[in-house]
């Protein structure tokens, strides 16, 4: 972004919900990118779910006798706090899924609203976005459950909006065809189809780990290059939206539980 004529990167971390250390966090990530792209950097912080108040910016590091050592200025927003009309302007379509996480909105007629207006505005890759938002702060009942996934049934499968899916899926279905005029075989085609699925999860997910974890990044790229499960690439590739830690996703990768 430019500010005052200078270019400036904008650094954004969503968090679930109030965790300690979140300053020195961001502090941490704000030099890595600053150290990187040699501009400045400003950060913020945004919470979805209200479960007491966050630690409030600037964060402060002093010395043991009290002097100050460091101070790191950094935005925070809690959705809850937010205004719903701001989200619901015209020209703020994209927003619209966060209005499920403003205060008394968690409910299933702002769900309708939410996706009425995506369908209408021909925003349909937020759908599944929305489906995520809403079955985190929705009741947790079967009924509010299964309202939820019939009420989804329209948008199929959360990855299949994403360009990078249907790139990487046309591509393997154009090696399907290919291989099976060869071979003369439907298998050709399934495999193909196959294939093309599997460098989509894969795509998706490095692209998003590289996003919220650049420090765990090539770790875990690597790991997720040589996977060849396609149901548990695609469960991943869905749960990177709610995935709070890097150690997370490892262990949804791997097995291996690296929290300890």
């Amino acid at each position: 972004m430019e500010t005052d004529g200078d270019e400036e990167l904008l650094h954004i971390e969503f968090q679930y919900c109030k965790v300690e250390g979140m300053g020195e966090r961001l502090m941490r990530y704000n030099n890595l990118i600053r150290e990187r792209h040699k501009c400045s950097v400003r950060s913020w912080v945004i919470y979805f779910i209200d479960k007491g108040e966050p630690e409030e910016p600037p964060l402060v590091l002093r010395y043991k006798n009290g002097q100050v050592a460091h101070v790191f200025h950094y935005e925070c927003i809690c959705l809850w706090k937010l205004d719903p009309a701001e989200l619901r302007q015209v020209g703020r379509e994209g927003l619209l899924p966060l209005l499920l996480l403003t205060r008394g909105n968690a409910r299933q007629e702002v769900v309708d609203e939410i996706i009425h207006t995506l369908t209408k505005t021909g925003q349909e890759e937020l759908l599944a976005t929305t489906k995520v938002l809403a079955s985190l702060v929705l009741p947790k009942s079967n009924e509010s459950r299964n309202w939820l996934n019939w009420r989804f049934t329209m948008i199929g499968d959360i990855l299949r909006q994403t360009e990078a899916y249907q790139d990487f899926l046309e591509e393997g279905r154009q090696e399907g065809r290919q291989e099976g005029r060869q071979e003369g075989r439907q298998e050709g085609r399934q495999e193909g189809r196959q294939e093309g699925e599997l460098m989509a999860f894969k795509s998706i997910l490095i692209q998003q780990t590289q996003l919220k974890f650049p420090i765990e990044a090539p770790q875990l790229k690597e790991i997720i290059e040589k996977m060849q499960d396609h149901d548990l690439l695609k469960h991943a590739a869905q749960q990177m939206v709610i995935i709070k830690t890097a150690a997370e996703l490892w262990n949804m990768l791997t097995g291996e539980d690296r929290t300890r």
